[in-house]
């Protein structure tokens, strides 16, 4: 019979710059800082808000649509854009583990990335992690407890919604500035 993989689930890393995007993402961010919009969802410190530019949200729908193709094969599908929201985090400032419910995708879009700014950390959210790799004896993606990305200027990364994931204390002097959102896939 063979060996058959099950249950396997993948992450998106892509590159795409647009500097025209860029400067809109940190115009709002700005604005919205000065106009005291942030909230506090998963961020431990920094400054998060609430998205609101179509010009973003199209750039992030488009563009992941692009990326989704190229990597799955998806018929008879819309993807259609939720949200998305701006995270700004200073030094010593992190995301707690977390997952994006009401959605399918989510993904995140990195702007400003000084080095040592901190990964993104998904995490299995299911008992397998007891399993696995308890005495190490799989060295394969399938058998991973979690999986860091060390994010980089114009980087897009997407996953599904329902991956625990975290995002390390920025050890830097200056802000990461990054864009999260979700996507919602109908028939």
């Amino acid at each position: 019979m063979g060996k058959k993989i099950i249950f396997s689930n993948s992450i998106i890393i892509e590159k795409e710059e647009n500097k025209y995007i860029n400067n809109l993402i940190l115009e709002e961010l700005h604005d919205n800082k000065n106009n005291n919009q942030g909230r506090i969802i998963s961020n431990v410190g920094g400054f998060q808000s609430k998205g609101n530019n179509k010009e973003i949200a199209n750039f992030l729908l488009h563009t992941s649509i692009k990326f989704l193709n190229k990597h799955y094969s998806l018929k008879n599908v819309k993807i259609n854009f939720q949200d998305y929201w701006i995270n700004e985090n200073l030094k010593d400032n992190y995301n707690t583990p977390h997952v994006h419910p009401d959605c399918h995708f989510s993904g995140v879009y990195y702007v400003n990335v000084p080095t040592n700014s901190g990964s993104i950390k998904f995490s299995r959210n299911d008992l397998t992690y007891q399993y696995i790799n308890l005495y190490n004896f799989f060295q394969n993606s399938d058998s991973y407890t979690s999986y860091e990305i060390e994010p980089e200027n114009n980087l897009l990364i997407i996953f599904p919604s329902n991956f625990l994931h975290s995002v390390e204390p920025n050890l830097s002097n200056e802000s990461r500035i990054s864009v999260a959102f979700n996507l919602h896939f109908t028939r």
